[in-house]
């Protein structure tokens, strides 16, 4: 049966991942619609939130803008390829996730099917 468990445990990592790779996507695309935003502060997420398996969650920015030119205080402080990146990350994270998903599931059926 402990065969069995580790399957499952595999599955719910996956999911875990599925979860916080979902979080990483949603707050880089709502970091780059706001890009135009005038004293928008970008959101971040917390990495070893996908480490621990812990609930993964948007952080907000905790300090104002910081700028030496007062025109450039109403801008975001959103940084574009950096974004592009997370969205990127959290795309191969979420394919990484699915195929532990999908190959712990495959196991699962083998295991069955050899116990009559």
């Amino acid at each position: 049966m402990s065969f069995g468990m580790s399957l499952t445990s595999a599955i719910s990592s996956g999911l875990n991942g599925l979860h916080a790779n979902e979080t990483r996507v949603a707050v880089a695309s709502q970091n780059l619609a706001n890009v135009a935003t005038p004293g928008f502060k970008a959101y971040r997420t917390d990495g070893t939130d996908v480490i621990s398996g812990a609930d993964a969650s948007a952080k907000a920015p905790s300090a104002p803008l910081q700028s030496g030119a007062p025109e450039m205080s109403n801008m975001s402080n959103v940084d574009v390829p950096t974004e592009t990146v997370n969205l990127m990350i959290g795309l191969n994270g979420f394919k990484a996730s699915a195929k532990v998903i999908e190959v712990s599931n495959e196991m699962l059926k083998k295991t069955y099917g050899l116990i009559p």
